[in-house]
């Protein structure tokens, strides 16, 4: 199986609860939690500086509604928590080649929130549904399909719909 995703996200962030996927249901308390740069166990996430969602999206999530999470992953779109969809825009990560080895703390991937600057937010992840899973599937498919008859990666943002893909394929 091929995995495609976007850029700026890890597998479990858009696929971690995928099912038959080596994902979130195999993360334990210990193996999740976040060091601080000193290597100490952080209280609580990192605020996300600027707000979970990008600037000037509706609804936003404000940097204050991120302060004080646990040191643990969680589900953006959780509806007891932010509530933000997969289609709603959230605040960029940098991609720094040394801040990603600091961060990757050779091998352990424990201090990604002490070498960001988006703090808490490489802990969120999307929830999959059945439904989701099935629309997951097809756009990979569609996607991957792409990959071979064109040999390069495609970046889309914001996430497209499986509709916006298909086009894509078309025109293409």
């Amino acid at each position: 199986m091929v995995v495609v995703y976007a850029e700026n996200r890890s597998f479990d962030n858009l696929y971690g609860n995928f099912p038959g996927a080596n994902g979130l249901q195999n993360v334990t308390a210990a193996n999740a939690q976040q060091l601080d740069r000193d290597g100490s166990v952080l209280k609580t996430l990192p605020t996300i500086w600027t707000g979970l969602t990008a600037t000037g999206v509706t609804s936003a999530v404000s940097k204050a509604m991120t302060t004080n999470l646990p040191n643990a992953p969680f589900a953006i779109d959780d509806p007891a928590g932010f509530n933000t969809a997969l289609s709603v825009t959230t605040r960029d990560l940098y991609h720094r080649f040394y801040e990603n080895q600091m961060q990757i703390d050779g091998g352990k991937s424990d201090k990604f929130a002490a070498w960001a600057d988006s703090g808490g937010l490489m802990m969120g992840h999307y929830s999959t549904t059945t439904r989701q899973a099935a629309a997951l599937q097809d756009r990979a498919a569609i996607h991957a399909g792409g990959q071979l008859l064109h040999g390069r990666i495609r970046r889309f943002v914001p996430e497209p719909s499986v509709a916006d893909l298909r086009l894509y394929a078309v025109l293409r």
